[in-house]
């Protein structure tokens, strides 16, 4: 069995474990896609063509653990990684519904199935843990098994997989080690003096009861809108994030009178050129402390949060359990006690969601593409914006049950998406 150290990512997932259990590795934290393909599909080879991405990923067959204040990733042996084969009326794990469930601890932490609509069209659906997968993932690792299956029905075989996610996972802590001083005193500066903020509930406090985990999921743009957002984001100076973001702020900030708030979030950083189109974790979690002042023009706080997203971009490189140390004040909101100021707030497109997958001589595109599943408990709320195979955004908003009843939810995001349109005029 190989062994490699974690990434950041990974140890941040063991850390985000130990202080909320099973929340960041429930089997319902996953992300998922689905293709329809039409023309001539082989199903056999494909079948194939699924255990050869299993094989050629070690990511896909590791299990993380624990040893001591240290991670590591455990490669498995390769074994027979199978493609569930489902019938119309049991496709909803590969037709936008449920998605497969996957014990982080039980390698391959990924599953795939194919529905046959008829001879000419058919449904291929993967899903993937969010311990080996960021957004991009579910869509890429669909590129791979499409070009491992072209190049079977060639007779030839695929490129090497050109970095495994161990040996990326050395060059990372090997690059990282040489500024580690100075990311630290950057968050120390960046988060000092920062007071949890207290959030208006819409159910009462009640100490020691476990979280609910709910979720709700609406059409927030389609796709002239959102090139109207990412337009009028860019004259302002800022980004498509950096403006949802502002938004997220905004809608926070009528639920409470504080006005120093902090968000979780996480980035996307393919920093190696050799995993730009490679499945896996290439996240960093981090902590935005966005300052809301009433009245301001929404130009001028799109650009103040572009100018916080680039500073806790460029010193991202720190895991969960060093922001607790630095912030030990937001430790308890984390674990549900009051101030439960929990919130977070995730936007990572996916460009692959519109691309073609050529399987041979059939072609498939996005039919379902689910962005982060999750049905794990959780405090607070957490709200992730992903794109529509349409072009368009859809909210999700995770939420504590205990905390929000569904018309409080209805509301926050009902109050997100006119703070968007805001931005907009």
């Amino acid at each position: 069995m190989e062994r490699w150290p974690a990434s950041v990512f990974q140890r941040s997932l063991v850390q985000l474990d130990g202080l909320m259990p099973g929340v960041m590795t429930h089997p319902t934290e996953t992300t998922s896609v689905t293709v329809r393909v039409r023309g001539p599909l082989d199903v056999d080879v494909l079948d194939r063509a699924y255990a050869e991405l299993v094989d050629r990923h070690e990511l896909l067959r590791t299990r993380l653990v624990a040893d001591g204040d240290e991670v590591w990733q455990e490669v498995l042996p390769t074994g027979e990684a199978r493609l569930e084969r489902l019938v119309a009326g049991d496709e909803r794990p590969v037709a936008g519904g449920p998605s497969w469930p996957i014990p982080v601890d039980e390698p391959p932490l990924v599953r795939g199935g194919v529905v046959r609509v008829d001879d000419a069209e058919h449904l291929v659906g993967l899903t993937l843990h969010h311990a080996v997968a960021d957004q991009s993932s579910a869509a890429l690792a669909m590129r791979d098994l499409a070009a491992v299956y072209t190049a079977r029905r060639r007779g030839e075989g695929p490129p090497p997989v050109p970095l495994q996610h161990g040996a990326y996972a050395v060059w990372q802590r090997k690059r990282l080690a040489e500024r580690a001083d100075h990311d630290h005193r950057g968050w120390a500066t960046a988060l000092d003096g920062l007071v949890p903020p207290t959030y208006r509930r819409a159910l009462p406090f009640e100490p020691g009861r476990p979280p609910s985990g709910r979720q709700l999921s609406r059409p927030l743009l389609d796709a002239e809108e959102l090139a109207a957002l990412a337009a009028w984001a860019e004259r302002s100076q800022g980004t498509t994030f950096a403006a949802l973001l502002a938004a997220y702020a905004r809608t926070l900030a009528s639920t409470t009178d504080a006005r120093d708030l902090p968000v979780m979030s996480a980035f996307e950083q393919r920093d190696h050129p050799a995993i730009r189109n490679l499945p896996g974790p290439f996240l960093y979690a981090t902590l935005l402390r966005i300052g809301v002042v009433d009245g301001e023009p929404s130009p001028a706080l799109v650009t103040r949060v572009r100018d916080v997203v680039a500073a806790a971009y460029s010193r991202a490189q720190v895991t969960v359990q060093d922001l607790a140390t630095l912030a030990p004040t937001l430790v308890p909101g984390v674990l549900g006690v009051e101030p439960s100021w929990f919130r977070v707030f995730l936007y990572l497109p996916c460009e692959a969601i519109s691309s073609a997958f050529r399987f041979g001589d059939a072609v498939g595109r996005v039919a379902a593409n689910e962005g982060r599943n999750t049905q794990s408990l959780a405090y607070g709320a957490h709200l992730g914006v992903h794109h529509d195979p349409q072009g368009g955004l859809v909210a999700r908003l995770a939420y504590d049950g205990t905390d929000f009843d569904q018309p409080a939810a209805d509301a926050l995001l009902a109050t997100f998406a006119a703070e968007v349109r805001r931005l907009l005029g």
